[in-house]
């Protein structure tokens, strides 16, 4: 396709910082979950149930782009740990994305829900990510792998 007629999906499953979904997720799952722009971009709120959209934070919003990020970077690492080998790289992004996450529960705990706004606002920007081509169950699956990690990891950073 000419560049000016691509879609906004050719658009993020050719562009160099995408993360792929390997072949670990069921067939309905989208190609690129996340694409990993810069957080000083501008992006477009996830719904809130409890709030209109106009009312979500900034907050919320960088909670969920960071929770989308970790559940694409383990939907990755498990498609290659399946294919022969996990890439030091994949396991580099998803370490920083898990460290990322443990800062913001730890800066939000004692005055936000984190749970709550990780799991509300991390599936809807992860099915957002593919255009919707990702099941609420499995956006909920790749969610609640990921705060089981950061669980682990603030426990252990506990004792």
């Amino acid at each position: 396709m000419p560049p000016l007629q691509r879609s906004h999906s050719d658009h993020y499953r050719n562009a160099p910082g995408s993360i792929k979904l390997a072949s670990a997720l069921p067939p309905a799952a989208c190609e690129n979950a996340v694409d990993h722009i810069p957080t000083t971009a501008t992006h477009a709120s996830a719904r809130s149930r409890s709030r209109s959209p106009s009312k979500v934070s900034s907050l919320e919003h960088y909670v969920g782009q960071q929770v989308a990020g970790a559940a694409s970077a383990l939907a990755l690492a498990l498609g290659e740990f399946q294919d022969g080998g996990l890439t030091s790289s994949t396991k580099a992004q998803g370490g920083d994305l898990i460290a990322e996450l443990y800062r913001l529960r730890a800066f939000m705990v004692g005055y936000w829900d984190f749970d709550k706004i990780a799991r509300e606002h991390g599936a809807a920007a992860l099915r957002a990510g593919c255009d919707g081509e990702m099941s609420p169950a499995t956006a909920d699956k790749l969610v609640s792998a990921v705060l089981d990690i950061l669980a682990r990891v603030v426990r252990a950073a506990a004792n």
